[in-house]
C-alpha cells in the first residue's frame, strides 16, 4: 500500500538503499504532478529488512533543531522573545497534531477495520500513525506548561 511520502520522509532513504541494491526504483506516471519513482524491494533489500525488523528497537537520535534554539536562549536574556519563541512552537506542533489527526479521520472514514480489523501491514501503518499523534500531542502539551512557567517571569506592565 502507498504512504505519503512527506509523512515518512522516506525520498533521501530510498534512493540511498537504491544505491546499495536494496530497492529498486522504476520511474512512474502520476495524474497529481510530476512523475514518481515506484521502489520495490530487493532480495538482499528483503534480507537486511528482516535482520532490522527482527533486531532490538532502535531509538536512534532525535535532532529537533528547535530544542537547541530553545537552550541557547537564555542568550537572549528576553523571556518574552522565549515566550514568542514558545507561542510559536506550540501553533506549529497544534497543526502538525491536526494535520496527522485529519490523515487518520480520513482513513477511518474511508476503511470501517480502522483500526482493530486491519490487517498486519496496516494495523503496523496505522500503530505509526497513531505514534507520531501521542508524540505531538505531547510535545505540545509540555510547551503550554512551560509557557505557563514563562510568563510568570515576565514582569507585569502597568
Amino acid at each position: 500500500h502507498t504512504r505519503p511520502a512527506q509523512l515518512l520522509r522516506l525520498n533521501r532513504p530510498l534512493k540511498n538503499r537504491a544505491r546499495t541494491g536494496c530497492v529498486k526504483g522504476r520511474d512512474e506516471p502520476s495524474s497529481k504532478g510530476p512523475p514518481g519513482v515506484k521502489y520495490s524491494v530487493t532480495p538482499k533489500g528483503r534480507k537486511q529488512l528482516r535482520h532490522w525488523l527482527t533486531s532490538d528497537p532502535h531509538l536512534g537520535d532525535i535532532r529537533l533543531a528547535h530544542v537547541a534554539q530553545l537552550f541557547f536562549m537564555g542568550e537572549l536574556g528576553d523571556f518574552k522573545a522565549t515566550r514568542k519563541f514558545l507561542e510559536t512552537l506550540q501553533e506549529k506542533y497544534q497543526r502538525r497534531a491536526q494535520a496527522l489527526k485529519g490523515m487518520e479521520a480520513e482513513w477511518r472514514a474511508r476503511d470501517p477495520a480502522y483500526p482493530d480489523r486491519l490487517e498486519a501491514d496496516a494495523l503496523h501503518s496505522a500503530l505509526a500513525l497513531q505514534m507520531g499523534i501521542a508524540q505531538v500531542e505531547a510535545l505540545a502539551q509540555w510547551v503550554k506548561q512551560r509557557l505557563k512557567l514563562v510568563r510568570k517571569r515576565i514582569p507585569r506592565e502597568k
